[in-house]
């Protein structure tokens, strides 16, 4: 299995490429949703890596029990999954050498950002369950708890993970980079996916 130091000799292909088992989205600006789609079109489990990560009250599994966690929850999806999620530092080439398909969500940090602003301010005023049963609230959001701030003071070090990963991904494994929001919208029309929204979802 080879690696590539930069992403000169990965394998890029077109939005139109079929979707496949196993596929891991990574990237930042809607990768929840489109799990959800690509779940519910094709029958692909959805495993959050952030739900494998937290538990209540916002506690973090430590390294090796999020390892597990994840390990485990790939094993019952019987090959079937879609994940989405980061977390390369801690999980290295865990998921990646095993995908078929690589979704990059490669969004520039201000559509991000305005997202996730946007999204908090959501999930404080309808108290949406996330994360392995948890809420954001408004005092969090205030706060350097919040993921806004999280997003800000890590900018240039989210940005650098984001270019990073791409030296763990294994030369065969096809990768599908969506760099802006047209991308994004003309992806769900061409595989014909319903976005399925984080306010749809019941607690």
């Amino acid at each position: 299995m080879k690696f590539s130091k930069d992403d000169s000799n990965l394998k890029f292909v077109p939005l139109s490429f079929p979707l496949k088992n196993k596929i891991f989205i990574c990237g930042a600006g809607g990768k929840s949703s489109l799990a959800r789609s690509i779940q519910e079109k094709h029958g692909n489990v959805h495993i959050e890596l952030d739900a494998c990560k937290f538990l209540p009250n916002w506690k973090e599994r430590t390294v090796e029990e999020f390892r597990d966690f994840t390990v485990e929850k790939i094993k019952d999806s019987q090959g079937r999954w879609v994940i989405e999620g980061n977390y390369t530092e801690k999980l290295g080439n865990l998921i990646l050498k095993d995908s078929k398909l690589i979704i990059w969500l490669d969004l520039s940090w201000e559509v991000v950002f305005w997202r996730i602003f946007l999204r908090s301010i959501r999930r404080c005023f309808t108290k949406q369950t996330v994360c392995g049963g948890n809420h954001e609230t408004w005092r969090q959001f205030f706060s350097r708890d919040s993921i806004c701030w999280y997003y800000i003071s890590r900018r240039f070090r989210i940005l650098k993970g984001h270019r990073e990963f791409l030296q763990l991904v294994p030369l065969e494994i096809p990768i599908l980079r969506i760099s802006n929001a047209r991308q994004l919208r003309s992806f769900y029309k061409i595989h014909e996916l319903n976005l399925i929204r984080e306010n749809q979802l019941s607690n």
